[in-house]
């Protein structure tokens, strides 16, 4: 049996130099296995876009998918794709603003683009990783948020224009929310400079949740006094708005009383017009006449101290016969701008007392 005394050195030189030949094979296909393409323009990790071009509303909801992917000989386990931006948000994001995602096992992972509300070009870059270690230059993809129609996330689809100034008609508005706000996000706040969406008049704000159909809705209560009124409706930072003109709503009917039946052709009399409406009053400030008639159907006397209607619709005057009429029967006559009623209250005009 031969031994190892029998070879010669040049025989073990031959091994050592076999077995680091071997070691050096091993290490280089490892080396192969981890390292990048570095011919000019290989591509490692490609960037694109899962939902067509690379834009976005510049509305802070839209967002766009991403997807990178890496040739099937990169795509080893423990693998990933870091994501980083310099404007917007990728949903799910570390503190650091990148976002880790593992490839699948067709070399593919994703990411998801929010906009920001600022308009212009972003870039998105994917890296590969090897565990914490980046095995690839960052590929990058420029995005660009354009200025968008906010109707689409926020516009009224009910808005009456005008409204009878009564203190009593609903008015109904909806305001539909665009697709982009999540469930807990579709609170809208109601505000108006006129009217009050309570009928006690005591509420200019209100928030109203959207429903199944994404719309919001809500009822103004008409105020008393005419003028326009601006409805805002906002939420997450987004607004619309829209007018209605509140008009003068006119008496239906107008009932006269007076302080007495009688009155001396030197004496006062005050005299209250109510003017009502079979829908809530008419509107606040709404101009009063008064005019007297004595027997003979001639107008006479002089009304002082007349008032515009009130919030509640009664007027005032003093009527003062200056001397003045027929003694007899007589009648005041009211009026009220815009309206075809007339309100009337007899009463008998007597000659004064005579002189003590």
């Amino acid at each position: 049996m031969r031994g190892f005394g029998n070879r010669s050195p040049l025989h073990f030189l031959l091994l050592a130099l076999l077995f680091v030949a071997l070691t050096a094979i091993v290490a280089c296909d490892q080396f192969e296995r981890r390292a990048l393409p570095t011919e000019p323009g290989g591509e490692t990790v490609s960037l694109t876009v899962m939902d067509g071009d690379p834009t976005l509303p510049a509305d802070g909801l839209s967002t766009l998918r991403l997807l990178a992917s890496v040739p099937s000989g990169l795509s080893e386990e423990g693998r990933s794709i870091r994501f980083s931006t310099t404007g917007g948000t990728l949903l799910g994001t570390l503190s650091n603003g990148m976002l880790i995602q593992p490839l699948d096992a067709q070399g593919r992972a994703t990411a998801k683009l929010r906009s920001s509300r600022v308009p212009g070009p972003v870039t998105v870059s994917a890296q590969l990783l090897d565990g914490q270690d980046p095995v690839s230059v960052a590929t990058r993809l420029e995005v660009t948020f354009v200025p968008g129609d906010e109707t689409r996330l926020l516009s009224f689809t009910e808005a009456p224009g005008t409204a009878p100034a009564d203190g009593a008609t609903a008015s109904e508005f909806a305001v539909r929310v665009g697709e982009q706000f999540a469930g807990d996000l579709r609170k809208v706040l109601f505000t108006t400079t006129g009217g009050s969406f309570s009928l006690d008049a005591s509420s200019q704000s209100k928030e109203v949740e959207a429903g199944t159909d994404r719309t919001a809705r809500i009822f103004l209560y008409s105020p008393t006094k005419a003028g326009p009124a601006l409805v805002t409706a906002s939420l997450s930072g987004f607004q619309t708005d829209t007018r209605i003109d509140f008009r003068s709503a006119p008496a239906d009917e107008i009932l006269v009383t007076l302080e007495s039946l009688t009155i001396a052709q030197d004496g006062t009399l005050e005299v209250t017009a109510t003017l009502l409406r079979r829908i809530g009053t008419p509107t606040e400030g709404t101009l009063v006449e008064f005019d007297a008639l004595d027997s003979s159907g001639a107008s006479f006397g002089i009304f002082r101290n007349i008032q515009r209607s009130r919030a509640d619709g009664t007027a005032s005057a003093v009527f003062d016969p200056d001397g003045e009429g027929t003694p007899g029967s007589a009648v005041i006559i009211v009026t009220a701008d815009g309206s075809s009623a007339e309100g009337r209250a007899n009463f008998e005009l007597t000659e004064p007392p005579p002189a003590s």
